[in-house]
C-alpha cells in the first residue's frame, strides 16, 4: 500500500510540468471568459442606457408639445406675461432636448437649433411687450404659425424616436 503511494507521487513529480502548463492554460481560459462577460455587461448597459435615454426624449418631447398648445392659448388670449413664463420654459425644455440628442448622435441639430432661435426671438417680443403694454410688436398669427412649425418638428422627431425603438424591440 505504500510502494502504491510512492509511486503515485512520484509519477506526479515526473509529470508536475505537464500539471502546471495545464493549470496556467485553464487559468487564462477563464480570464478570458470573465473579459468576455465583462464587455458583454458594458455593452449591455450601454444599451439600456441609451434606450432610457430615447425614452427620456419621448417624455421630454411630448411635454414639449404640450407647452406649446399651451403657449398658442395664451397669445390668442393676450396672456403675453403667461405666456413669457412658458416661453422661457419651453427654452430650457428643447435645450435640454438638444443636448441629449447631441448626446444620442440621432441625425442633425439643426432644427432645435432653428426653434432656440425663434423661441428667443419669440421671448425678446414678449419683453418689449410687457415692458410697454400699449405698443403692439407681436404679430399673433405669425407667432402661432412659428410654434406650429415647432410643433411639428418636434412631433416628426417623436416619430423617428419611436420607429428606432420599435425596430430595436423587434430584432
Amino acid at each position: 500500500m505504500i510502494s502504491i503511494a510512492k509511486e503515485v507521487i512520484h509519477l506526479l513529480r515526473e509529470f508536475e510540468w505537464l500539471i502546471t502548463i495545464l493549470g496556467f492554460g485553464i487559468t487564462i481560459w477563464q480570464l478570458i471568459k470573465v473579459q468576455n462577460v465583462a464587455q458583454a455587461a458594458r455593452q449591455a448597459a450601454q444599451d439600456a442606457k441609451i434606450e432610457l435615454q430615447k425614452n427620456s426624449v419621448l417624455i421630454d418631447i411630448a411635454s414639449c408639445t404640450q407647452s406649446i398648445e399651451e403657449l398658442k392659448t395664451l397669445f390668442r388670449s393676450h396672456r403675453y406675461e403667461m405666456a413669457l413664463v412658458r416661453v422661457t420654459s419651453l427654452h430650457v425644455q428643447i435645450n435640454q432636448l438638444l443636448n441629449l440628442h447631441n448626446s444620442l448622435k440621432s441625425g442633425s441639430p439643426v432644427k432645435f437649433q432653428d426653434a432656440l432661435v425663434q423661441l428667443a426671438i419669440i421671448r425678446e417680443k414678449l419683453e418689449q411687450q410687457v415692458h410697454d403694454p400699449n405698443t403692439s410688436v407681436i404679430d399673433i398669427v405669425k407667432t402661432i404659425n412659428v410654434l406650429s412649425l415647432i410643433s411639428d418638428h418636434l412631433n416628426d422627431r417623436l416619430a423617428k424616436v419611436k420607429f428606432t425603438l420599435t425596430e430595436r424591440s423587434s430584432q
